[in-house]
């Protein structure tokens, strides 16, 4: 498969991530697509993870 198609494939505008994936398979470790996910965070209150909540809504 050519590289370009990659890229296409899986939406990726830049080669170094293609890179880094490479790099990391050669070098045996594993690697995840991490992409849509939000920071897991805990919260003191109710009013913290409304707000976050909030700015993750406003971020979208």
């Amino acid at each position: 498969m050519e590289i370009t198609n990659v890229y296409g494939e899986i939406d990726i505008k830049s080669n170094a991530h293609i890179r880094k994936w490479v790099e990391n398979h050669q070098n045996g470790k594993a690697f995840e697509n991490y992409r849509g996910r939000w920071v897991k965070k805990y919260f003191s209150n109710l009013d913290e993870k409304e707000q976050d909540l909030r700015a993750q809504v406003k971020y979208l």
